[in-house]
């Protein structure tokens, strides 16, 4: 004892014991449950969300091309101001020019983006800085042409797309594979609330045109600009946007990924870029261009069956299977009409081993004791009986006697 408090009931230890509680609605209890997680393993993890592969994001690169229409015009557009459309507004439209994919694309370069122009203003500038000579600016307009104009015709505009993914340690492991590139693959272009726009088979290219791109990606190039600072009722083909578009491959259903082109769009984002075309040497045109920032993205899933990612699955699902008598452990114990009683099989209290070790203790103490008893009895004994003297051997004296008178008598 310690200040009032049992030791052995400070650190009791708690055991297992097996109780046979013979009642049906736990064991009801138990095999729904049991049934539950079962299926959850079964359906959910095995089935659906096929467990026992191993998963790798894959890796890779796209390439954009722009192509012009067949036919342009730069009038009849809702946008042009010189259209013919009774219910446009003069406020918020440009001249519309035609410029052919190669002007609209600036950079050329479209490694994983692209900047599609849809606005153009220019300023043409004169040099003002000679050699030696300070200034304060290099650069002095001659010409401005503030509002510019839009390009005409721009959702008729085609973007052909060459993509390549691959799944780069599976490659290392299997010694090769595990690469693809767009002709390999089916694949479709989705808008924003998952419906299929367009289907691209194998063997095919991947070619959408700009107006099904924004589309996609829930943006009208005459909707009014969300970008802080614009004027008034801005259009975002005058503003610009940004338009992610993201590559998802997967190839649970088969060998050959397929994958999906999935678009959105950056809110309050403009994009423009200025281009110095320089016409002489004292001499360049500034376009100040705004447009379509397309940049492209990979992501999505490559599995490969693996036995070790199948055994860990099961040993995880194992372990899940011991939470239904958890479950059922806390309903009879706190949950149930009758958890008082099953309380009285489920808990025993055992004696107090300290007052078990004390008696034995007892006990082989008393023993002790006792074996020093007898001993000490016994030494007590043997020195009585030493101490007494012999008693003379009579009958030996006698047989001596006996002998000695037959041989005085022969004598």
């Amino acid at each position: 004892m310690c200040k009032g408090m049992d030791l052995d009931d400070v650190f009791a230890y708690d055991t297992v014991k097996i109780v046979r509680v013979r009642d049906r609605v736990l064991g009801i209890t138990r095999l729904l449950f049991l049934l539950a997680i079962a299926l959850y393993i079964g359906v959910y993890v095995i089935y659906m969300k096929q467990a026992y592969n191993d998963v790798e994001d894959p890796e890779g690169a796209a390439t954009a091309s722009l192509l012009k229409p067949n036919v342009l015009t730069p009038v009849d557009q809702s946008y042009c101001l010189d259209t013919n459309d009774p219910n446009g507004n003069d406020k918020f439209r440009l001249n519309c020019t035609v410029w052919d994919a190669t002007q609209m694309l600036y950079p050329t370069d479209s490694f994983n983006s692209m900047f599609i122009t849809t606005r153009v203003s220019q300023d043409v500038q004169t040099a003002q800085c000679v050699q030696s000579t300070p200034c304060l600016d290099p650069w002095l307009p001659l010409q401005t042409n503030n509002k510019g104009f839009f390009m005409a015709g721009i959702k008729n505009y085609t973007i052909r797309v060459i993509h390549s993914a691959q799944a780069r340690r599976f490659a290392d492991e299997s010694g090769g594979g595990y690469n693809w590139v767009n002709t390999d693959m089916k694949g479709a272009l989705y808008d924003v609330d998952g419906n299929v726009m367009k289907e691209f088979d194998k063997q095919q290219s991947d070619i959408f045109t700009i107006h099904e791109l924004v589309t996609a990606g829930g943006v009208r190039l005459d909707d009014p600009t969300d970008v802080p600072g614009a004027r008034d009722n801005e259009s975002k083909r005058s503003a610009g946007v940004i338009l992610l578009v993201t590559l998802l491959y997967s190839n649970k259903d088969s060998d050959i990924p397929t994958y999906k082109y999935e678009v959105r769009t950056v809110a309050r984002a403009e994009y423009k870029v200025l281009e110095a075309v320089y016409l002489d040497a004292n001499t360049r045109l500034l376009n100040n261009r705004h447009g379509i920032k397309v940049v492209f993205m990979q992501s999505g899933t490559i599995v490969k069956f693996s036995i070790q990612t199948t055994l860990v699955q099961l040993m995880s699902a194992l372990g899940l299977l011991s939470v239904a008598t958890v479950l059922v452990e806390v309903l009879m114990l706190h949950g149930l009409k009758y958890r008082e009683q099953y309380k009285k099989y489920k808990v025993e209290m055992t004696e107090d081993f300290s007052d078990v070790r004390l008696k034995d203790l007892q006990e082989r103490l008393d023993f002790d004791q006792l074996n020093q008893d007898l001993q000490q009895l016994r030494r007590d004994s043997f020195g009585t009986l030493a101490s007494e003297p012999l008693a003379p051997n009579r009958s030996h004296d006698r047989d001596q006697g006996q002998g000695q008178s037959e041989g005085a008598q022969g004598v």
